[in-house]
């Protein structure tokens, strides 16, 4: 879980995503940024950062992420 969090934008919807199978990190932070502090437009990236890579978009990093999918 986090602490409060810092500098998060109120007017703007946040997309969390995690590396996690069942999106579950992503998943509880999104809950305790509703529930604990007042956070209303959250959502959670279903498949993460995994699915986010097999359907081609973009990633910034190490180049053998890109090939999860292949």
């Amino acid at each position: 879980m986090i602490g409060e969090p810092v500098e998060l934008p109120r007017n703007r919807i946040l997309v969390l995503y995690c590396d996690c199978p069942d999106d579950s990190s992503s998943g509880d932070v999104a809950r305790q940024l509703i529930r604990d502090w007042g956070y209303t437009e959250v959502k959670v990236l279903r498949s993460g950062l995994g699915g986010w890579i097999c359907l081609g978009y973009p990633v910034e990093g190490d180049a053998s992420e890109r090939n999860r999918c292949q």
